[in-house]
């Protein structure tokens, strides 16, 4: 009896094993560069970002920003201007689902987001760190839910840790981020000030390890036609924490975006990792810098243009 008892016993750890690292590998994060997610709230619409910086780098490791709920964005797909509460909705209506405030949201602030939950409310909190302990609850949000489970663990395991001196939250209203304007039937909405934006996803958002390699110059190169494309994939990357030294046009149309590097970036991994997110592709090897005096060159494609102004 006992033998039998040891043997269930053994199969059920190794099936627990197995599932759990199935699960582990699951995720898209590599667990060292920078993660954001979308919490959006049902009941009251308002919408924040989370964010992490993987691994040991020092410095502001946990952000939290509540992006609010009446800021006009330019929506992704090219829906137009929209508040930013009812992209949930929208996205749900024209089957984007929960892809659509994610991808509206990196093109606006120019931060990968792995993942959106959406819950039923939010629990008002004022510190960073109540800020976070709340969000490592939400991570484990049954339904809807598009953050890929691997990556809830690895979040949930590196961030348990952290003081209340490695966490910042802001409210971009209140940083003046944020420009109100009264519509006719005396609703308040808001616009962005971009430049101010810019300064605090900078500050704030952009990913530590991409950083650390500032002489490392990156050339956006746009093969669509599509007038203003590439200056905005160059606020993305420059806001992710790149340095764009070059915007051009090509002759050569692709379909598909990519991400070329000389050998010695490729190496690089976590160096490569937001662009490679960003575009949805692998890095490539390629001699670069003769030709586009940079060592990274990011080709736009048709596919970047859908994503921005088709549905």
């Amino acid at each position: 009896m006992l033998r039998i008892v040891l043997g269930v016993a053994v199969v059920g750890l190794a099936i627990g094993l197995v599932a759990g690292w199935w699960w582990w590998r699951g995720g898209t994060w590599n667990g060292v560069n920078r993660v954001s997610v979308l919490v959006g709230d049902r009941e009251t619409g308002e919408v924040r970002l989370y964010s992490y910086q993987g691994g040991a780098l020092g410095g502001m490791d946990a952000v939290v920003v509540n992006l609010g709920r009446d800021v006009l964005v330019d929506v992704a797909h090219g829906y137009g201007g929209y508040r930013l509460g009812v992209l949930p909705e929208l996205g749900r209506q024209e089957g984007y689902g929960s892809k659509l405030l994610a991808e509206t949201v990196e093109i606006w602030l120019g931060v990968k987001v792995t993942g959106v939950i959406q819950v039923a409310k939010l629990a008002s909190v004022d510190s960073g760190r109540q800020q976070w302990q709340q969000f490592r609850s939400v991570l484990w949000t049954v339904g809807d839910n598009s953050v890929p489970v691997g990556d809830r663990w690895q979040l949930w395991w590196q961030s348990r840790g952290l003081s209340s001196s490695q966490m910042v939250n802001f409210d971009l209203i209140e940083g003046a981020v944020y420009e109100p304007k009264t519509l006719p039937d005396r609703t308040v909405v808001y616009n962005v000030r971009e430049n101010k934006l810019d300064v605090l996803v900078n500050s704030y958002l952009a990913d530590g390890l991409v950083r650390q390699r500032s002489e490392v110059g990156v050339a956006v190169v746009n093969t669509t036609g599509r007038k203003g494309l590439a200056k905005r994939v160059a606020r993305m990357l420059t806001n992710t924490g790149y340095d764009v030294v070059g915007i051009s046009d090509s002759d050569e149309v692709l379909e598909d975006s990519k991400v070329l590097a000389e050998g010695q970036v490729m190496a690089d991994k976590p160096f490569l990792y937001p662009a490679e997110e960003m575009m949805g592709v692998e890095a490539q090897e390629a001699p670069l810098v003769g030709k586009y005096r940079a060592w990274v060159v990011v080709m736009l494609g048709k596919d970047m243009e859908k994503r921005f102004y088709e549905r």
